[in-house]
């Protein structure tokens, strides 16, 4: 990582870190910081593959949630029908920090309480990005990245760069695809179950996946680049292959030590009130690993949510 990626990244880890609340919305406190270096990851290396500029690319996604956590529940009227704002996208609720810094000075300078933060956070990134040294005439493509990342027409249409539509991949890919996804689900699900029914239901929660898988399809047909399809089709097959062994141990066809992959997801389960997937990925590699026999799936496990965690797979 040169100077220009661990200055902003440490500007952003600072912002991040300004807030108390533990949940928001679909997120929890480190959400945002582990996200956003998946992202990076995963941006930068789909880039490659497509041929778009990486540096722009690496360096929209290292911003481009810089102001989330500035919003906070999704606004609806009386009929629960969300409130919309300009573009027709969605409107928060405002979540103001606890502390402040360079950014929260510049966002309340600049007026842009309201903002999705994808609008903010572009706007805010022009002067961050020239205080950083970074080349004038490549601002304005970072920042079109950072403004489309929650919606985007596609390349192919003509509507935005290739590097706005794989940074939209990227963003998209990391928070429904796959075994990253898969760890969000569990979180912002069994929390909620948590909270309403005072535990979760193990053998309940599995079943209830046979639904939720369904639902991920669609997203392979949002991707806007080949490469993003590739990966979306590839973290979907991976995601189906869990759901299985997992609904197999449940159902009792099989018998392995320590509970294989179930122990592992009743591990997750009882981090809902503070996920943290980087500490709890190395606790299954450290400890839960060792103990699963060989064949059962569990080092294919791990080293598949390393290599998206990485932005590989």
């Amino acid at each position: 990582m040169n100077d220009t990626y661990s200055h902003l990244d440490a500007l952003v880890a600072e912002t991040f870190s300004l807030w108390n609340e533990e949940w928001v919305g679909f997120s929890w406190g480190c959400y945002a910081l582990h996200h956003t270096r998946r992202v990076r990851a995963l941006a930068m290396s789909l880039a490659r593959e497509e041929g778009a500029d990486v540096e722009i690319v690496g360096l929209a996604a290292t911003l481009h949630d810089l102001t989330k956590r500035y919003d906070g529940e999704i606004l609806c009227d009386a009929a629960g029908h969300r409130l919309v704002g300009a573009g027709g996208l969605w409107r928060n609720a405002y979540v103001a920090p606890g502390g402040e810094n360079r950014v929260t000075r510049l966002y309340d300078e600049l007026g842009l309480r309201g903002m999705l933060h994808s609008e903010s956070g572009a706007m805010l990134a022009e002067p961050l990005l020239r205080e950083a040294g970074v080349p004038r005439a490549d601002i304005p493509r970072i920042c079109e990245c950072i403004r489309a990342h929650v919606r985007v027409s596609g390349h192919a249409a003509g509507g935005t760069s290739v590097e706005a539509d794989v940074l939209y991949d990227a963003d998209t890919l990391d928070a429904n695809m796959g075994l990253v996804a898969f760890y969000r689900h569990v979180m912002i699900h069994c929390h909620r179950l948590f909270l309403r029914e005072g535990g979760v239901d193990l053998s309940r929660y599995i079943e209830s996946l046979a639904s939720w898988l369904p639902s991920k399809r669609r997203f392979i047909e949002r991707m806007t680049t080949d490469a993003g399809r590739r990966r979306a089709r590839a973290r979907q097959v991976r995601i189906v292959r869990v759901y299985r062994a997992l609904a197999r141990e449940a159902g009792g066809e099989s018998s392995l030590p320590e509970g294989g992959l179930t122990s592992a997801l009743a591990y997750w389960i009882e981090q809902v009130c503070h996920p943290d997937l980087e500490r709890d990925r190395a606790y299954l590699r450290r400890y839960w690993l060792p103990r699963q026999r060989d064949g059962s799936g569990a080092a294919a496990f791990c080293d598949d949510l390393d290599a998206e965690v990485a932005g590989m797979a």
